[in-house]
């Protein structure tokens, strides 16, 4: 089983290599809930930021989902009508060009954070492929989540409309992205997926080959929670994946991931992203909290 550090994320400023990409700034204030941690808040209030910044720029659109139900009351049928909607930002974040500033004060006694952002970003592509994903915890009989315990195993589910690649990538606060998928062992530049077929990336059971590996999600010394974004890096058509270098063992002696700097990583994404229009980028930030001990 194989060991990742997980940190609180900060980009670094590069270059725009994307033909479309732009910089765009973005300010939230964030007002913390008495039962949220610090570490938390301040990544809500980034993460808010970032949105605001894109919806200003891009715009917003509003998903509606219709739906007309016929129920049955006293020998009458009657038909409602539910709508269900979602307002979508019409653009993505690719990278911070700037470290996000992050202030804290008191608005009529309540305690608030306040993020500035600058980033790179584009206009989100209309022919992007739907992806089917869920992260899982331990086993992949537990609910999807993005909330993590030191010491938990991380399983991907992947599920593609089309024929397609793809690679996977971690980083953390280190400024090291880790190269997930492809696995270490394996000679190609990405993962092929078939089309309408179900994946389950990181689980090693039944393994003959020798070469899917396992992963654990760990916190460095002295954090009791962290944050890490995980990129799913799907196209239609092959590419391949940064060149990378062997990162040894964490400091609990446990086996990493290939890996390479941060900058590097972003740079080359750019660069992919620049070449293939189609190309897209999931990124899912997961949190990572110590276990709590109980005491009796």
């Amino acid at each position: 089983m194989r060991g990742l550090p997980a940190l609180i994320l900060l980009l670094v400023g590069l270059q725009l290599q994307a033909q479309d990409a732009q910089t765009i700034t973005g300010t939230y204030r964030y007002y913390v809930p008495t039962n949220e941690s610090m570490e938390t808040a301040r990544h809500t209030a980034i993460q808010r930021a970032r949105i605001t910044a894109l919806a200003k720029e891009f715009g917003e659109t509003l998903s509606q989902t219709q739906t007309i139900l016929t129920k049955e009351d006293n020998g009458q049928l009657t038909d409602a009508l539910y709508v269900s909607g979602d307002n979508i930002v019409n653009g993505e974040w690719l990278n911070d060009t700037q470290e996000p500033i992050v202030e804290q004060g008191f608005e009529n006694n309540q305690l608030y954070i306040q993020a500035t952002v600058c980033g790179a970003a584009k206009r989100l592509s209309q022919s992007s492929v739907e992806l089917e994903y869920h992260l899982f915890r331990n086993t992949a009989d537990n609910k999807s989540t993005t909330i993590f315990t030191a010491g938990d195993q991380l399983y991907l589910s992947l599920k593609s409309p089309v024929n397609g690649f793809v690679a996977v990538y971690l980083t953390d606060e280190t400024k090291t992205a880790y190269c997930l998928l492809p696995y270490r062992n394996q000679k190609s530049g990405s993962q092929f997926v078939e089309a309408n077929k179900h994946y389950l990336f990181f689980d090693a059971k039944g393994d003959k080959t020798n070469t899917i590996d396992e992963y654990e999600l760990n916190c460095d010394d002295g954090m009791s929670m962290a944050f890490n974004d995980l990129y799913i890096i799907f196209s239609e058509t092959d590419f391949s994946k940064s060149v990378d270098y062997e990162a040894g063992k964490s400091k609990a002696g446990l086996d990493l991931p290939r890996s390479l700097p941060l900058d590097n990583f972003l740079n080359w994404l750019n660069r992919q992203r620049a070449s293939d229009a189609k190309m897209q980028v999931v990124k899912e930030t997961i949190s990572i909290n110590l276990p709590q001990h109980n005491h009796h």
